[in-house]
Order: structure tokens, then sequence, then C-alpha cells
């Protein structure tokens, strides 16, 4: 992961300056800072799991936020271009450091879920996940690291062979019939998340509408599950 955000990093600094009609190389010296202090923030990923103190998009967007302080300082843009929390996914860097960012968020979930295989706990509340298949196993996994029971269907009819009524329903809006789902979990008084990506006003009032309690963009959730369902566990 390290190796492909710290190469997606400039060229990302380089199109927000460009964007804002300004020539990238008036920030040169400050956009090669800013990516040594990106890769060397990076090296705290190198520890296991539970002793990483930030996600990989926190730091994206910690030294985002200096590099846009310095070229305000410089005079060379003004703060409106680098808007706060931005960027706000790791696919805005890029195919091959959105799906590095993927695999991390795959082993995390897998570390998670191992350290407590040995002590079950409580019964878990249950949870279904209708998502296509690059997300749809990563979902699931990080799901458990959450404290759900999680289970995979793949349309509306895999609904009614559930053995319990889930308390969360986790939907992929790429999904053909994610309307029609959305619909029938909320309509069985489950709570309803709903992620993907460039949702627009328009569709999230639809999606609300059909019974969905959040709609999430895809990146974020996918990055951490936890932030947008741990309140209803």
């Amino acid at each position: 992961m390290r190796a492909a955000f710290v190469a997606a990093f400039p060229g990302y600094l380089e199109s927000v300056v460009a964007g804002s009609g300004i020539d990238p190389d008036r920030c040169r010296a400050r956009i090669e800072a800013a990516v040594r202090e990106f890769d060397a923030r990076f090296e705290d990923f190198a520890v296991p799991f539970a002793d990483q103190r930030a996600s990989p998009m926190q730091v994206v967007r910690d030294v985002v936020e200096r590099f846009a302080a310095w070229c305000v300082e410089d005079g060379v843009v003004s703060a409106e271009v680098f808007p706060v929390g931005e960027p706000a996914s790791s696919a805005a860097l890029g195919e091959e450091a959105w799906r590095a960012h993927l695999r991390w968020g795959m082993a995390k979930a897998d570390a998670v879920t191992g350290a407590g295989e040995t002590d079950p706990g409580p019964v878990r509340p249950s949870a279904v996940v209708i998502a296509e298949r690059d997300v749809r196993d990563l979902l699931v996994a990080a799901l458990e690291g959450c404290g759900y029971a999680p289970v995979a269907v793949r349309n509306p009819a895999g609904l009614a062979d559930l053995d319990v009524r889930p308390r969360l329903g986790v939907v992929d809006r790429r999904h053909g019939a994610a309307t029609d789902l959305v619909g029938r979990l909320a309509a069985d008084g489950v709570f309803v998340v709903v992620f993907g990506a460039n949702v627009t006003d328009v569709d999230q009032t639809a999606l609300r509408a059909a019974g969905a309690d959040r709609v999430v963009e895809r990146d974020r959730f996918v990055a951490d599950p936890c932030r947008y369902v741990a309140t209803v566990v």
C-alpha cells in the first residue's frame, strides 16, 4: 500500500493545483516536501494493526492539509482550492492506490476477526450484505470485526432464506435491485446502509425515500464500515 499511495500522491497534488489554474511547477518544492513527509508517515503502517494510530486516508488528508497551508502561505493559491476533508476517498489517488487500500482493509479485518476467535463472546446481531464481488468478502469480514454475524445474499429472493431477521442491512448501490432491496429491508425494520460511488443529492433523496437510514460514499464505507454501523450494534 505504501508504494502505491506514495507513487500516486505527487500526481494528486499536481492535479489539485492545476485544477485551480496554477502551474504545479510553482509549488514544485512544496510538492516534493509533502511527498517526503507522506512517505515517512506511511512507515507507521509497518507495525501490527493494533498499533496503527491512524487510517491511510487520515494520513493523506493530514499531509494534504499541511501542503495546502504551505501553498497558501507562499501566496501561490487561495485556501478555497483545498476543501477541508479532501480527498474524500482513496479513489482520488487512482485505481492502484484504491485497490491497495482495499487489500489493507481486508488484511485489517482478517486480523481483527482472527484475534477474537478463541472467545466468541455474546450472541451477535445478524447482518445481511448485498454487494458486488469486488467488495463482498471484505465487507463480510469487516462486519464480523464490528461485532455482527454477517451473511451475504445476492438478490431479493435470498432475503427470504435467512434464518433470522437481520438487524443491519448493507446494500451496494451498484446492485440492479438496490432500491427494491432497501425497501424490503426497511419494511422489516432493518437498519439499512447503502454505499456507492458518486452519489448525488438526487440519489440520496431517492434512496432515503426507499428506506435507507444512511447513504455513504463507497470508499469511505469500505475503508471503515464500523464507523457507519457500530451505533446500531
